[in-house]
């Protein structure tokens, strides 16, 4: 004989999520909501109470009256690709481009430039592009734009651990993958937590992404956490609502799933413990007279920053930091299908660095802050890039 618990178990829990796209707070009708894959989260309804001030000759209190409500709390995530891409967008404000695929490129080595027609018109300054078909085979890989004109790429670097092309190459394949970058557009999303053993559900309605965060570290692997804002919050299945299934790609190491560390455009050999950074929107509820609801959500500016902890064998970015010296950070994440992710940051610089002899028996390590800024040369804060499997 078998029964239902009574009680609801962790194991049991699953979070999905769907776009509003319309109107925040507003489901779509007949809604598909697609499974997230997490480790922990934390949303929840916070109601806001006061005690009654009234004065009891017994010296009770009287009552404990709501006076605002918030809905917010994050998720804890184990980095894998294409899984968060809808959340990462929202967490930039930005909109992915479509992948291009365009064959018989020739590439000058002189002049770092590719000939090509047709390319995709969103391709610009610190875009992210990927030649195949390549021979000798060495020159396929990850390279980051210079310049983009509707017949021309000028390459910058590249940003995968090879070497630039050394000779010229003939008829090559130039891919652009999904690129979003850091923009203005709001997103907003319904939230739900089902737990699945005692059949219950609690949703979460105009959630925006407050705050996305990344770590790598040695020995582990790329771990995050997604934190939210929202609007309202109730319980109970959806009308008509439908489930999608979760993605399944590998979850990513900091071991071999990251590619060539790119600082200052130049590949970084000497060795990080770590990397972590984080995108903030700073958001913040807008509480309203008359209904729990929030009115809406403000955002603040995209600040977008992190940390490295690097291993001290010379002073190059100490002095970066000394100078208050612009510089660059990039890298790729490729896992064990092939997708790969280019994550850049084409403008930064240094907000501290601190090298610091802990104790014996210690490696020294620089640890570094680093902070993404734009200009008015075409620097966008924060790129990310997405190329799918052949």
């Amino acid at each position: 004989m078998s029964y239902t618990p009574t009680i609801a178990d962790t194991s049991r829990a699953q979070l999905r999520y769907i776009s509003e796209a319309a109107t925040p707070g507003v489901t779509p009708t007949n809604p598909a909501l697609q499974n997230l894959r997490f480790t922990e989260e934390s949303l929840t309804q916070n109601i806001e109470n006061v005690q009654s001030n009234e004065i009891r000759e017994d010296r009770q209190i009287s009552d404990l009256i709501p006076t605002g409500a918030t809905v917010e709390g994050s998720v804890g995530i184990e980095f894998s690709y294409a899984t968060f891409d809808e959340l990462i967008a929202a967490a930039l404000m930005g909109t992915y481009t479509t992948a291009t695929t365009t064959e018989d490129v020739d590439y000058a080595a002189s002049t770092k430039t590719l000939s090509v027609s047709g390319l995709n018109a969103s391709v610009r300054k610190g875009s992210v592009i990927s030649i195949a078909d390549a021979t000798p085979s060495s020159a396929n890989g990850f390279y980051e734009v210079e310049s983009a004109t509707p017949t021309t790429v000028v390459l910058a670097s590249r940003i995968d651990g090879g070497t630039m092309p050394a000779g010229d190459l003939t008829d090559v394949t130039v891919i652009t993958g999904r690129e979003v970058r850091n923009g203005t557009t709001r997103r907003s999303f319904t939230m739900q937590k089902e737990f699945g053993d005692i059949g219950k559900m609690i949703n979460f309605r105009g959630c925006e992404i407050s705050t996305l965060e990344l770590s790598a570290e040695v020995g582990s692997i790329l771990t995050g956490s997604i934190a939210v804002m929202g609007r309202s919050s109730d319980t109970g299945a959806i009308t008509g609502q439908t489930v999608l299934p979760a993605t399944n790609s590998p979850v990513l190491n900091a071991v071999n799933n990251v590619g060539g560390i790119k600082i200052g455009g130049n590949l970084y050999t000497g060795g990080i413990q770590s990397v972590n950074f984080s995108i903030d929107n700073a958001l913040r509820i807008q509480q309203q007279i008359g209904s729990y609801d929030a009115a809406g959500i403000g955002a603040d500016r995209s600040n977008i920053s992190g940390q490295m902890a690097i291993y001290f064998n010379d002073d190059t970015l100490y002095q970066t930091f000394i100078n208050n010296q612009f510089t660059s950070f990039a890298f790729t994440l490729t896992d064990a299908l092939g997708n790969t992710m280019a994550i850049s940051f084409p403008r930064m610089k240094f907000s501290s660095a601190e090298v610091v002899v802990g104790g014996i028996g210690q490696e020294v390590v620089l640890n570094c802050g680093f902070q993404a800024i734009t200009s008015g040369d075409g620097f966008d804060t924060m790129i990310v890039t997405m190329f799918d499997a052949d």
